[in-house]
């Protein structure tokens, strides 16, 4: 290439220049999607309790405070949902989280529901309202269709309460007959499972499930038009507008009647009332968003 090749008015012609064989433009490439159900088996056990945390505040129940507990000396209590301000010595559910490699397994579960026996004879907490099992595996065969007959669950759990078994080893003789009385006088329908799917439709509805799942967020719909006439919950607004419309016109405009004769200032308060009513209508979405009504646009 010739110097006058080289030079376009003066400057470089870059465009004449071939890229490197090794400065071609990469191409990346996707993979398919991720199903929240695929997301929720990758997650930690602190992370499974976090999502149930989440997931217990679209619970169609009136919890007064849910809490997140699960630890060391936790007594088999995750997650709960105090029903009253008592709490514990008050109506409550629990909602243990198992996150596994392998679906829940009944020996499993039933070490958890005898902490829960003990605990009681202890006086740690009230027998809750129910006791629910959320694994993103699922359960066993087996204790599927154990905890789906509460009576034969009971049955089970009964016999494995016999003294050289691993699970009462650490009883005493005392403790483990009051754990037999107040099983065997419990009514076992209390101990559920909640299904993956199930649980994910419920969490769909909190404001956390659009940026853990990198799903949509709803339409929030159509913003209310402002009313004629003025309304209670923009007076703080109006008044702060009259002020800024009196400082700049203070013959003309002394009350929120004669700013309809300044029409400039007219048609700036009309449209401050759309962004008033637009901006009230997003905190009532997000409003809702946090109580578990409805995620928040």
């Amino acid at each position: 290439m010739t110097t006058e090749e080289q030079q376009v008015g003066g400057h470089a012609a870059f465009s004449d220049i071939p890229l490197p064989a090794d400065s071609a433009p990469s191409v990346a490439l996707d993979g398919p999607p991720v199903p929240p159900v695929g997301r929720i088996r990758l997650y930690s056990p602190d992370e499974w309790e976090e999502f149930i945390r989440e997931w217990a505040t679209a619970v169609e129940e009136d919890y007064v405070q849910i809490k997140l507990l699960g630890g060391a000396g936790d007594r088999g209590t995750d997650i709960v949902g105090f029903k009253s301000d008592r709490q514990f010595e008050g109506p409550w559910d629990c909602f243990q989280a198992k996150h596994y490699e392998r679906p829940l397994s009944f020996s499993v579960a039933a070490a958890e529901m005898l902490k829960v026996f003990v605990s009681v004879i202890e006086g740690a907490y009230s027998l809750p309202d129910t006791y629910q099992f959320l694994a993103p595996k699922g359960l066993s065969t087996r204790f599927n269709m154990l905890i789906s007959n509460p009576t034969t669950l009971r049955e089970s759990f009964l016999a494995l309460l016999v003294e050289g078994e691993p699970q009462v080893k650490k009883l005493n003789g005392d403790t483990l007959d009051a754990v037999r009385k107040l099983a065997a006088g419990t009514d076992f329908a209390r101990f559920r499972s909640v299904e993956v799917l199930d649980a994910l439709s419920t969490h769909s509805r909190t404001r956390w499930h659009a940026a853990r799942f990198a799903t949509s967020l709803p339409a929030r719909g159509d913003s209310e038009a402002p009313p004629d006439e003025y309304t209670s919950g923009e007076a703080r607004f109006l008044q702060q507008l009259l002020a800024v419309y009196a400082e700049r016109h203070p013959d003309e405009i002394t009350t929120l009647g004669s700013v309809a004769g300044v029409p400039k200032v007219s048609r700036h308060l009309q449209q401050q009332r759309v962004r008033f009513f637009r901006a009230e209508s997003l905190k009532e979405a997000y409003s809702r968003g946090r109580s578990g009504t409805g995620p928040a646009c």
